[in-house]
């Protein structure tokens, strides 16, 4: 189950309004698609988590714990800036479309965040 977080990020702010016990170690802008449109989010990849924010109100949106629900990346063959994200849901696997420019990257960084968590 997604741990949603409805707390906006404050520039300086002290805690981590992630909810996870690290900052962010890289950020990367996207595009999120589904069947209601296409949304602008922001990846935050911290070391057990994969959290994405609103730019527009710098909220966080969804939070996939690496080690609770097994989150993974894979490049997509429909385009170059395209990957899925893959996490359970209850006994389920669900999975999400995203593009951004930098694909190898943060498809990369995923997997490396969660082979660390995962060991």
């Amino acid at each position: 189950m997604s741990k949603r977080s409805s707390m906006r990020l404050r520039e300086g702010a002290e805690e981590n309004a992630l909810g996870s016990s690290s900052q962010p170690d890289t950020m990367f802008v996207s595009t999120k698609i589904s069947w209601k449109g296409k949304y602008e989010r922001v990846f935050a990849l911290t070391k057990d988590a994969v959290n994405t924010i609103d730019p527009k109100e710098w909220r966080v949106t969804n939070t996939w714990l690496f080690e609770a629900e097994g989150v993974s990346a894979t490049p997509s063959s429909e385009s170059d800036e395209m990957f899925q994200l893959t996490f359970k849901k209850g006994n389920k696997e669900k999975d999400m479309k995203f593009t951004t420019a930098f694909r190898p990257r943060l498809v990369s960084e995923i997997l490396h965040a969660r082979s660390i968590d995962l060991n």
